[in-house]
């Protein structure tokens, strides 16, 4: 993980515990990724070392930020009982009136966060699917032609704004598990008052309207839990409300499945004086499987010689054919 100060991460205990929980152990126990996709999509990703972002209402679950959202106001609204007035007061103790405050500025953000956010979808790779994969994801990803590209996780774990798109890990909660994970920030808010108390209006709110936005977009349906996801999210008018990295995050007009509509272009590049490592093919993918297809070994040639032409010099150890049996 990069450098950050000791006060940042304090702050970062305080409101995003979960998530720094889950990155120190992707970080230390060295978990890899992987992107489910076509094989098409692979071999548009390794020639042109560029990933897209697709808008978060046309993936396969458009309801997924329903449910985040649904489960956030559940508890905000005061469904949560006890839990969100004692939340709500502790708040209130810092800074009158923050609370409606929060509440009014959080509701004209999320048509925004709603509409207007992009986002490309991972899973954790597991050990023992480096030979097969994982058959639920064969199903539902690539078709008759389905890649599972494994990724490093390095530059999913650096703190850096060199790009304005963040890595974030998936909750798979009902409502009471979320009132659960948002009645924890009141203990932590006491037991941290002198930090807290350092924080002007703005800035308490600022990190208070990151975590509903990461509850929103970054909340499942529990019955999607096996599938491990993190995501990598990019809101243009949130994340970059200045534009001053808009030149790494391009937008582009495309027609998918009949459906016209903006994805935004990432590079896979390194910036490394802004503390971005291993985020070119050959650092950032492991390993190539090809999914269940006839069409396996004339994939697996094409693939190894586009990561060659990309500088992986090895490539040809990294691509393997799944042999999961799979009739479609």
């Amino acid at each position: 993980m990069s450098e950050i100060d000791e006060r940042m991460l304090a702050l970062m205990n305080i409101f995003t515990p979960s998530e720094m929980e889950q990155r120190i152990r992707v970080a230390t126990q060295g978990q890899r990724f992987v992107h489910y996709c076509s094989a098409e999509v692979a071999v548009s990703i390794i020639e042109k070392g560029i990933v897209w972002l697709r808008d978060a209402m046309l993936m396969n679950d458009y309801m997924e930020f329903d449910h985040g959202h649904d489960c956030l106001t559940h508890f905000w609204n005061g469904e949560g009982g006890k839990h969100s007035e004692a939340l709500k007061a502790v708040l209130e103790s810092f800074h009158a009136g923050i609370t409606d405050e929060l509440a009014k500025d959080f509701d004209a953000w999320t048509p925004v966060f709603r509409n207007e956010t992009f986002i490309a979808c991972m899973s954790e790779h597991l050990p023992d699917e480096d030979d097969i994969g994982r058959l639920s994801m064969w199903r539902a990803y690539g078709g008759n032609t389905g890649v599972a590209l494994v990724l490093n996780n390095t530059p999913f774990m650096q703190f850096t704004d060199a790009i304005p798109a963040y890595s974030f890990p998936v909750d798979y909660f009902y409502r009471h598990q979320v009132c659960e994970k948002w009645a924890g920030l009141t203990d932590r808010l006491v037991t941290n008052r002198n930090l807290i108390a350092s924080l002007s209006r703005e800035e308490l709110k600022n990190w208070l309207r990151s975590s509903m936005r990461t509850t929103s977009l970054c909340t499942k349906h529990p019955g999607f839990a096996e599938e491990r996801e993190w995501r990598v999210v990019f809101t243009p008018r949130y994340d970059d409300a200045d534009g001053v990295k808009k030149e790494r995050l391009t937008p582009e007009i495309v027609v998918l499945n009949g459906v016209p509509q903006t994805i935004y272009k990432l590079g896979l590049k390194n910036y490394p004086d802004e503390g971005l490592f291993g985020a070119t093919i050959p650092e950032l993918i492991h390993r190539v499987i090809i999914g269940p297809t006839e069409f396996g070994f004339a994939i697996r040639r094409s693939l190894v010689s586009k990561l060659k032409d990309a500088g992986m010099a090895d490539a040809a150890s990294r691509v393997v054919i799944s042999h999961i049996p799979l009739r479609r």
